[in-house]
């Protein structure tokens, strides 16, 4: 911050060194406090299911970051482990995903997972503050406790995407990826996402073939279009142009497990606080209903997700009822206001500056037009004397009035 700008607009440096603190502080305390929630969810997981996972679902993805840098294929050693330890577990993950894990490999798994979800929560909080956006409602959300129960991706995908320098790392989790691109498009996101597969493929050539095999071996993972009434969303492509609708479309294309987790997305959509608390509320009563009503299903898998209808009745559908009621104009996702305090001191120099145009721009343009007049009335001059004295041999004498207020016109 320049003592420049800070001199040009006093007012306007000390609100936006204020809200950069603030912007901080709301991210380390999301981050913080998040972190420590999936800590004691995990740990509370384990103490009454022994066979729960110590760093929720991120422990697969640990256990491959780990299997490839000492030199294995992931793919096989989950396979192996989970044959063994946990069946029905899978790497349902690609490459990238493990590659963004590998900063993580050293901490135990029952830290890694919770560390990973405090910061990917406590960079999306302090983006939406920076964005003047609602905060809480997300976060008190059903879907989001989940996230955090399981160290969940959801945050993560989601302040990558809505950067578009970051957003080639969305290609972690590709469902989710895929509808925030669709979200926010991006060429830098394009080209890094390409770099992070081009990079798998030289680690790993075929992983591509070992991910697929695992993505098939689940059958709970399925399109919201194939809920029960998920069709109804597509009634969002009555609003094709705008962002929010476009993401609300992808996303119910795209397969996903539905118990909550992934849908997180969908708070993206609301436009201000009473639409996203107004989502979060109905988050919580799917969750009261499925609760209520689900029971004697022959496995967990199965039980976990006949919460579906409920999803769609009481997250997708208002979703699309606030999509519907905007107009199908092109509207811009969620923007950060510029950054650049720069950037501010210009708007200010610009406002304040346009106070004193007609002070300074009217009055120079008035003398600059008299003496065109007095110049053009010279030449005037000039010819008719040079005519006259064709005629006669007297000098025309000069105008004493005219001189002077030529003088003070240049003075």
């Amino acid at each position: 911050m320049s003592t420049r700008v800070a001199a040009r607009c006093p007012t306007l440096f000390q609100k936006s060194i204020t809200r950069s603190h603030s912007t901080l502080s709301i991210a380390l305390v999301a981050g913080i406090a998040t972190c420590a929630l999936s800590l004691i969810i995990t740990h509370l997981a384990q103490v009454f299911s022994p066979a729960a996972r110590p760093g929720g679902d991120f422990t697969v993805v640990l256990m491959a970051a780990r299997a490839l840098l000492g030199g294995h294929n992931p793919y096989a050693v989950i396979r192996s482990w989970a044959t063994a330890s946990d069946p029905g577990a899978a790497l349902y993950y690609p490459l990238p995903a493990v590659l963004v894990a590998v900063p993580l490999a050293w901490l135990p798994a029952a830290i890694a997972g919770p560390v990973a979800f405090g910061i990917s929560t406590g960079g999306l909080a302090g983006y939406l503050r920076a964005a003047n956006r609602p905060i809480l409602p997300l976060l008190l959300s059903a879907p989001f406790l989940f996230a955090a129960s399981a160290a969940q991706w959801a945050p993560f995908i989601m302040v990558m995407g809505l950067i578009p320098a970051l957003s080639g790392f969305a290609i972690a989790k590709p469902n989710l990826g895929l509808a925030m691109f669709a979200y926010r498009p991006s060429w830098r996101g394009v080209a890094g996402g390409t770099a992070l597969v081009a990079l798998s493929f030289l680690i790993l050539p075929s992983w591509l073939h070992d991910w697929r095999a695992a993505v098939s071996s689940t059958p709970f993972h399925r399109m919201p279009l194939r809920w029960p009434g998920g069709f109804i969303v597509l009634l969002a492509l009555l609003r094709w142009r705008r962002a929010e609708a476009r993401l609300l479309v992808v996303l119910a294309c795209v397969p996903q497990f539905p118990f909550f987790y992934d849908q997180l997305l969908l708070w993206l959509i609301p436009d201000n606080e009473r639409e996203a608390l107004t989502l979060t509320w109905c988050s919580w009563l799917a969750l009261a209903l499925w609760l209520l009503f689900s029971s004697g299903y022959p496995s967990r898998e199965a039980n976990l997700t006949t919460d579906a209808p409920y999803v769609i009745a009481l997250c997708y559908i208002p979703c699309l009822i606030f999509v519907l009621r905007r107009p199908n104009v092109h509207s811009e996702p969620i923007l950060l206001p510029p950054a650049s305090i720069e950037d501010h001191a210009t708007v200010c120099d610009a406002d304040r500056d346009a106070n004193s145009t007609r002070a300074i721009v009217i009055p120079l343009l008035h003398h600059r037009l008299l003496l065109l007049h007095l110049r053009l009335h010279d030449l005037h001059r000039l010819l008719h004397h040079r005519k006259l004295s064709r005629l006669t041999a007297v000098p025309l004498q000069p105008y004493p009035h005219r001189d002077r207020a030529r003088h003070h016109c240049r003075r």
